[in-house]
């Protein structure tokens, strides 16, 4: 933390949510307690946060006293900044492409690169075929997300007040204010993802209006085959390399 904010002034830094519930576990067990943490984790307003930090206050204040010293921002959506357009809590990313060079990560240095190399010529390949074959003008994930939240948009009730604001209603009388024009849900949750959310969706489908024209384009085909689209080219192996009459390179 330190060293994030004296060379990388200004960033947000986020802790993964799941090794900071293992760090609490050590003191404060129990299927409640974990409960409560993942609600003020995922919780995405600070009216919720606060709600599920006071319910863990009530079970258990030394658990509750245990957050005093990590600041909200690093593991709360309550206060992620919006900017990012990307709401994980976890460290998956960097988790996933560990775990993919487990191989590569036992041998020497340069067999280790040329691993590593030789994996992401693959996958870079793999992935722009695969977004070629795309039918939509975004990846099918970011479909399904729209399809689920549109299943849930269904059960609101959206009143529109001019200028492409809306006052979305649930059965049981909670509401949220929608603004299309700055791509904002009370919820936050859009802004967070720069997806539309169900209570967005809800304003949409009740003026007829394209839900996918409000999808940020970070998650567009076209974004998508560009990040792909330069290729890693393949090399002969070291019997065909030129000899440059160079003393080999030996071990330390």
């Amino acid at each position: 933390m330190d060293s994030i904010s004296q060379y990388c002034e200004g960033a947000e830094h986020r802790c993964c949510a799941r090794h900071l519930y293992s760090n609490f576990t050590l003191a404060h067990k129990g299927l409640v307690l974990k409960n409560l943490f993942w609600t003020a984790a995922r919780a995405t307003t600070v009216p919720e946060w606060k709600s599920a930090m006071n319910e863990l206050k009530d079970i258990s204040e030394e658990a509750y006293n245990w957050f005093f010293e990590k600041p909200p921002s690093q593991w709360t959506r309550s206060r992620f900044e919006e900017h990012s357009r990307c709401d994980i809590l976890l460290n998956n990313l960097c988790e996933a492409f560990n775990s993919s060079i487990v191989v590569a990560r036992d041998r020497p240095i340069i067999s280790m690169l040329e691993k590593i190399w030789h994996q992401q010529m693959i996958r870079k390949n793999v992935k722009r075929e695969a977004a070629q074959r795309w039918d939509h003008a975004f990846g099918p994930r970011i479909v399904k997300i729209i399809e689920n939240a549109t299943s849930e948009a269904r059960y609101l009730k959206a009143l529109y007040v001019g200028n492409h604001k809306f006052e979305i209603s649930s059965r049981d009388d909670l509401r949220w204010s929608v603004d299309l024009t700055k791509h904002a849900c009370a919820c936050r949750k859009w802004q967070f993802t720069g997806i539309p959310c169900p209570h967005a969706i809800s304003g949409m489908l009740s003026r007829d209006i394209g839900i996918y024209e409000y999808i940020d384009p970070w998650y567009m085909k076209e974004t998508y085959l560009k990040c792909y689209s330069p290729v890693i080219h393949s090399m002969s192996g070291p019997e065909l390399w030129p000899e440059l009459g160079k003393h080999s390179l030996n071990q330390p």
